[in-house]
């Protein structure tokens, strides 16, 4: 049973109704990525096509790839790793922009304080 104003409480008094969208991208090799981070690399290393009885493969990619969390630590010496942050931390309300149109014709357009008030 959970305790008065624990994450579950919230989750089922304000989250259970409310509309999520999800903002992660699949990896693959040549996706998009910061130019002094090395590319992502792919590896099977037991496969179904070589006769292996299951597959395993290999992933090697920078830590500040993708969709991630950037804990303090990461900008700030002695701040905050990861497994120090609380998950109730972790949600927090959201504004979506839709600039879709903008980036369709300008691919580096970024939001402006007028797309605040449209």
């Amino acid at each position: 049973m959970s305790t008065p104003g624990s994450l579950w409480d919230i989750y089922r008094s304000r989250l259970s109704a409310a509309t999520f969208t999800d903002l992660t991208h699949a990896f693959h090799p040549g996706q998009p990525h910061f130019p002094a981070f090395p590319d992502e690399e792919r590896s099977a290393l037991l496969d179904f096509s070589k006769g292996d009885a299951f597959q395993v493969h290999h992933y090697a990619f920078v830590g500040q790839w993708g969709t991630h969390v950037d804990p303090p630590v990461h900008f700030i010496d002695g701040g905050r790793s990861i497994d120090q942050l609380p998950v109730a931390e972790m949600l927090l309300l959201l504004v979506i922009l839709d600039i879709s149109d903008r980036v369709a014709a300008d691919p580096d357009a970024t939001p402006t304080l007028a797309d605040l008030s449209s």
